[in-house]
Parts: structure tokens; C-alpha cells; sequence
């Protein structure tokens, strides 16, 4: 299931085929803690982390 906190908000995911999917050696943290606590993150959360990972790979010049 995915969602991008912005426009696939946590309440409702989409299901996604994973070789469609792209993967990163990026962790949110963050999310993490909550997943283990049983509880969704936020949206904005999941937005700040998505956020993190599209900077990074700008700076190591990948662009999306």
C-alpha cells in the first residue's frame, strides 16, 4: 500500500504492484517508530520524509 501524504492521504492508501515501485536506501526513521508503535503517521510526516528523499537524490544528481 502506498501514499504520498499529499494526494494518497494515509486514510486511504493505494495498493501498487512492487515491480512498479522504486526503491531507495533511504530509512524514515520517523515512520518507522510509529509503524512499531501500531500507529499510522501523520500525512504531513509522510510528506517531510518524501521531501528528504527527492532532495537527496538531487544532490547526488539523479533527478526524478
Amino acid at each position: 500500500m502506498i501514499v504520498d501524504g499529499d494526494l494518497r492521504k494515509v486514510e486511504s492508501p493505494k495498493m501498487k504492484n512492487i515491480r512498479h515501485l522504486q526503491f531507495t536506501n533511504f530509512v524514515a526513521d520517523d515512520v518507522v517508530e510509529y509503524l512499531n508503535k501500531g500507529i499510522n503517521p501523520d500525512n504531513h510526516i509522510i510528506r517531510k520524509n518524501l521531501k528528504k528523499i527527492m532532495d537527496a537524490r538531487e544532490t547526488n544528481g539523479k533527478e526524478v
